[in-house]
């Protein structure tokens, strides 16, 4: 154990360096240093997985000649198909990974002692696993001295989020608990299911240097500070798994009077962009090559050798922009708003009467059994309905079965969000969701307006 913090601390070290060397060079060094790392990329692919020495043999491409252009876009639905194929390590399976993932719901613990293992939330149909080595994981979790302030002793970290799962968000917090990292960080994560109260109190005890939680989630804890029954002083407040509304990092900012950040991340690249103003992101090119087009935009991740993602399709719509007159000389691009998830949070009726926030990302992570897909019709702030996608290849009585587990983890759901006396909700089973035309995702939230309606945006 002592050896392997000692290993782990001279890859921090490492990669750190790697951040501040690559802020400074130009963006032909940039290009250059991804051709090569991507040659080097897809000789190890064509030599380990399956997948890519099938892809490259069906097209006449040579792993020593073939360009990133060349190679077809990977889908999501692709990775789930071809999982077992395209991973290097044959011990990794799509069944090992799930029943790894049944048995350790714990998201600091490792597969075989040395993978990560991330799934995504799964809200286009099916979940996607990706898996990275302790040190794959390093160097993507080391972009975070991008926008973290420099070492301090014991910084307390906290996280508000989905817990119970191997998600990255949750998974990316706890790292800064592991070996020698314990000395300088204090990482803790809150359940975002937790009732308001509970949460604050939590919150109060534990007096977060830096707060981090879902976009949506960001309004009602924020509310709690305004009332004065939340008394932290957070020196940096980071907002994650949503777009970040300009009116809000308004309100943040004044609220807390500190900084406050945007993170766009993903699954499968780990941290894609940050921004701490308004005109945008940055994004972090330096291990990850971005192309950029209308609709996606496709992502070939450069350190991660375990499951090769080479031109990996991600369903956010992003567009470049010029960087800001204020930043720092850089090679790497800016982007807008992502018009991805840009949900608005909504309101229900607490046992005590009183309208309570509600971030959408519970659809995301609401601890249900596992379905195929999931969706809130919101008709007013008592009554709500979830769309459920169970498979077609289980029988009616499993089907059946599945639904009573659904409801009975939604109404503990609500009993613990102190929400269950004046909210009706009703489970129904649909073939497919509602989808959203703008980025083809399904939607989270369907809302049938009603003059009864109580729902506001934060």
């Amino acid at each position: 154990m002592f050896w392997s913090s000692i290993r782990e601390s001279a890859f921090w070290l490492h990669d750190f360096r790697h951040r501040r060397r690559a802020s400074k060079w130009t963006r032909e060094q940039l290009e250059h240093d991804h051709s090569q790392r991507f040659r080097k990329l897809i000789q190890f692919a064509a030599r380990k997985s399956p997948y890519y020495e099938e892809l490259l043999a069906t097209h006449g491409l040579s792993p020593d000649t073939v360009t990133l252009d060349q190679i077809p876009p990977l889908s999501k639905q692709a990775l789930i198909a071809n999982f077992d194929r395209i991973v290097t390590d044959p011990a990794i399976t799509t069944d090992r990974v799930r029943e790894f993932l049944a048995q350790e719901p714990d998201p600091s613990r490792l597969l075989d002692s040395k993978y990560y293992v991330i799934r995504t939330s799964g809200t286009s149909g099916v979940p996607a696993y990706t898996v990275f080595s302790v040190r794959e994981w390093i160097r993507g979790c080391s972009l975070q001295v991008r926008y973290l302030p420099g070492l301090q002793w014991r910084r307390r970290l906290a996280f508000i989020g989905a817990m119970g799962d191997h998600y990255a968000g949750i998974s990316l917090t706890l790292t800064g608990g592991r070996g020698i990292n314990r000395l300088f960080n204090d990482c803790r994560a809150f359940n975002h299911h937790l009732p308001v109260d509970e949460l604050v109190e939590e919150l109060n005890r534990f007096q977060p240097h830096v707060l981090t939680a879902y976009a949506n989630l960001h309004p009602s804890i924020m509310q709690q500070a305004i009332r004065g029954r939340l008394k932290i002083q957070p020196r940096l407040i980071v907002s994650s798994g949503e777009p970040l509304r300009p009116e809000l990092r308004t309100r943040l900012r004044d609220t807390y009077r500190t900084t406050v950040v945007d993170l766009y991340c993903a699954s499968e690249t780990l941290l894609v962009g940050s921004g701490v103003s308004d005109e945008g992101l940055m994004l972090h090119e330096d291990d990850t090559a971005i192309e950029i087009s209308n609709d996606h935009w496709l992502a070939t991740n450069l350190f991660n050798r375990t499951v090769p993602l080479i031109r990996y399709r991600v369903n956010d719509v992003i567009e470049q922009t010029e960087a800001p007159a204020s930043s720092p000389t850089s090679p790497f691009r800016w982007i807008k708003a992502i018009a991805g998830r840009n949900e608005l949070p909504f309101e229900l009726v607490n046992n005590d009467g009183d309208l309570e926030p509600i971030s959408q990302m519970i659809v995301l992570y609401l601890p249900i059994p596992p379905v195929q897909g999931l969706q809130l019709v919101i008709y007013d702030a008592q009554h709500i309905e979830f769309r459920v996608v169970i498979s077609d290849q289980q029988l009616p009585f499993q089907r059946e079965s599945k639904l009573r587990d659904v409801r009975r983890a939604i109404q503990e759901w609500l009993v613990g969000k102190r929400l269950d006396k004046n909210v009706r909700f009703e489970v129904k089973a649909v073939d497919q969701l509602e989808i959203d035309p703008q980025n083809g995702k399904a939607k989270l939230i369907i809302r049938r307006s009603s003059e009864k309606c109580r729902i506001r945006a934060a």
